[in-house]
């Protein structure tokens, strides 16, 4: 109930605000003398609307996580401590609390959804990409295997590809030879 008054408050207000808006930007749209000066009347009066509706959401409080980088001469006994697993847990959830808050959502076109989401049929047929559902999340939970484990076993494969690839004419120069 509470909520819901507040939000036609907030509406009330908006409104009065944007008929404010909308009777300075009907005056300069008039003092508009080209198209690009009209294109400019729209844009800030855009961004004053949603400036003022950003002003009114309410915003999330998060720890401040010190994330900056330091010198090994400058650090002290504490930064060279490893954390616990349970801060370094609280740490990583406040910093992805704030990342998913300050993911906003984009409209795609039809070509960059193409582009870019695939579909569950597409992303089987390619030969890199691994599929892992939820029989072989609980595999890899009971081996204590994790994401950055996983990562390097995918980083050394690649090396092993790298290197072999640099190698592989004299690989194959050897092979002749040998014959």
């Amino acid at each position: 109930m509470a909520l819901a008054a507040r939000e036609r408050e907030l509406l009330a207000e908006l409104d009065v605000q944007t008929g404010l808006q909308n009777d300075m930007m009907q005056e300069k749209m008039k003092e508009a003398v080209t198209d690009f000066d009209r294109y400019m009347v729209a844009n800030d009066w855009l961004e004053a609307t949603l400036d003022h509706i950003n002003a009114q959401i309410p915003k999330e409080e998060f720890e401040d996580i010190d994330m900056s980088y330091k010198p090994l001469q400058l650090m002290t006994v504490e930064d060279v401590k490893p954390k616990s697993p349970a801060q370094l847990r609280h740490e990583l959830t406040e910093l992805i609390k704030e990342a998913k808050s300050k993911i906003k959502p984009v409209l795609l076109s039809k070509r960059d959804r193409a582009k870019y989401i695939k579909s569950y049929d597409e992303v089987k047929e390619e030969n890199g990409m691994i599929i892992i559902d939820t029989l072989g999340h609980i595999i890899l939970d009971n081996q204590n295997i994790n994401l950055e484990i996983l990562r390097k076993i995918e980083d050394k494969r690649f090396e092993i590809d790298v290197k072999y690839e640099q190698t592989r004419d004299l690989y194959e120069k050897q092979r002749v030879v040998d014959q």
